[in-house]
């Protein structure tokens, strides 16, 4: 599916997305490195948004979702840890 896309090196491309979304977002859940998880997965949306999707945002579910994940990813980043998280625990 990267290859339709005309990117360079489409399978690695492939590879270090689909481990951008794993890690980060265990990283997420952990509460661990917060915003820089959620920097790359917002970056990683942002590049969906514009290469899957060629910038239609609103035009179906996907786009919608896609944005939606590229917000609160963003919010995340902005905003960082809470109380809660293993960021405050570990490194006050």
């Amino acid at each position: 599916m990267m290859e339709s896309y005309d990117l360079p090196m489409p399978v690695l491309m492939a590879y270090l997305s689909k481990g951008i979304e794993l890690f980060a977002g265990i990283c997420l859940l952990l509460g661990l490195f917060t915003r820089l998880a959620a920097g790359l997965i917002a970056l990683s949306m942002l590049g969906a948004i514009i290469t899957a999707l060629s910038g239609g945002v609103f035009d179906d579910w996907q786009g919608e979702i896609s944005f939606t994940y590229f917000i609160l990813a963003l919010a995340l980043f902005l905003k960082g840890s809470t109380n809660f998280s293993l960021d405050r625990k570990i490194f006050g």
